[in-house]
């Protein structure tokens, strides 16, 4: 599994990020919808505290949508080899729509490898260590030394709130 925390805090490294991040959550008082972040799931989502989530000034708090997908690595042949190779991805919805799916925003969990379909509890070992983390993160939070725009640190909260998946996936 690739290290969340660390991939997040490279994320926060990123020129231009952090003030992404308050102008997704600042677009959330729009009267018209245009995005997932302004819908109701994510508007009264949470924290730990009883507070709502996106709504923090002195930290980051972003928003992931988690996905597991199984893929034919042989292509989509009618008559070739079949087999199933699935990845576990997270975005971060917490940015505006036109970088959230970019690839260096996301999140590339784990591989699942085939040459089948995992059965319905066959992805707990996959999933177990990223829970693990996502958990941590969500009750505690993490700490980071340093990021684009606080070179002094600052401390984060993250929290899986959307799951995109098809009926096997899910």
């Amino acid at each position: 599994m690739q290290d969340f925390t660390a991939f997040v805090g490279a994320m926060y490294a990123y020129p231009g990020i952090e003030e992404a991040i308050r102008w997704t959550r600042d677009c959330v008082a729009v009267d018209e919808l245009h995005g997932i972040n302004q819908g109701n799931v994510i508007c009264e989502f949470l924290d730990a505290n009883g507070d709502v989530f996106v709504n923090a000034n002195h930290e980051i708090h972003t928003v992931w949508s988690i996905s597991w997908d199984g893929y034919n690595p042989y292509h989509n042949c009618a008559a070739g080899k079949t087999a199933s190779v699935g990845s576990l991805a997270m975005g971060c919805i917490s940015l505006p729509p036109s970088i959230c799916y970019k690839l260096e925003n996301m999140y590339l969990g784990s591989i699942v490898p085939g040459p089948k379909q995992p059965s319905l509890d066959g992805l707990n070992p996959f999933l177990a260590p990223l829970v693990d983390v996502l958990n941590h993160s969500y009750h505690c939070g993490t700490w980071y030394s340093k990021t684009y725009e606080h070179p002094e640190g600052r401390h984060s909260h993250k929290a899986v709130v959307v799951a995109i998946a098809d009926l096997p996936g899910s």
